[in-house]
Order: C-alpha cells, then structure tokens, then sequence
C-alpha cells in the first residue's frame, strides 16, 4: 500500500466519522414494500462473538448465574453490513444453540427480539412502516431447515398461523 493510498483511506475514515449522522439513514431506507427497515447487521453474531461481564454488585453478592445482571459486547465486526434485521437474530439462534435448545426457545426468543426492536424502532423514530412479529418469523423459517411453525403451534399467535401459506410462498 501506497502513502497515496494511506491518505485517500485516511481521509475517507475522517469524511465517514464526521457524516455518518447524514449517511447512516441514507443506507437504511428500505426497499419499497418491504416490511423490515433495513439496519446494520453484524453478520457473523454467534455464541464465540459475544463476551459477558458479570456486574461487580452481583459477583460481590454471590447471585446465582441464572439471576445475574450481565452486560454484553459484541466483537468482530468485519462483516458488518446493511441488510433485515432478522438475519443477525437467526444465525444467532441456528449457529449457537443445538436443535433441542432452538425447539424449547426460538418462539420466546423471536417474541423477545420483535419486542425490544420495536421499542427501539419508535423511541427511535427510524421507522415509518411497522411490522409485525408473523413477518420475523416467516423470515426466520426461510433461514432454517425445520418448520417451527409446525413445530410449536401452541406458542405462536393465530395471526402467525393465518400467514403460514406466505411462508411457503417465499
């Protein structure tokens, strides 16, 4: 790599770290009629790309794993990119947990994801079009093998059951 080089990334970094306000919403507009925003993903969000910290109050305390307050950083960000928010949530599921796991989980896990996006959507105010928790996991079933729908009818709300003949369709 050249000094020229250096300079032209050098100056590139600095345009994108004072812009990004006015850039980053200009990646994210959705395509016309989709119904997720589009939101930066990682890409490669799976159990060896996530590091915990027990909070020092609880581990001064003694509180059992299972009731500890943790904090949370996600490393390794070189795939980093724009795209569903639903591809992050599904290689995290399908790339971290083994099959009996996802069956006992992905249904809470989804309703849970749907939730805290949405939150953040409309505190936000990045997004115009809502969607719904159906469209999470019809996109979720297109990424895995298995069924979940038919695996877990009982979990699932009726809407989501309404909409499986749009699953098969994708």
């Amino acid at each position: 790599m050249t000094d020229a080089d250096r300079t032209r990334i050098f100056k590139a970094v600095r345009y994108l770290d004072k812009n990004m306000k006015d850039i980053l919403p200009k990646l994210l507009v959705s395509p016309k009629g989709d119904p997720f925003p589009t939101t930066l993903i990682h890409l490669d969000l799976w159990s060896d790309n996530l590091l915990f910290h027990i909070k020092d109050e609880d581990r001064d305390n003694n509180v059992p794993p299972e009731e500890q307050d943790l904090d949370c950083v996600i490393i390794d960000w070189q795939m980093v990119s724009c795209g569903k928010p639903t591809h992050d949530i599904a290689i995290l599921i399908l790339a971290s947990m083994d099959a009996q796991a996802r069956r006992e989980n992905t249904a809470h896990l989804l309703q849970y994801y749907y939730m805290k996006f949405q939150v953040g959507l409309h505190f936000k105010m990045i997004c115009r079009n809502s969607f719904i928790l159906t469209t999470i996991i019809i996109t979720y079933s297109s990424w895995n093998n298995w069924n979940i729908l038919e695996n877990d009818k009982s979990v699932w709300t009726s809407n989501a059951l309404q909409l499986r003949g749009s699953r098969e369709k994708l």
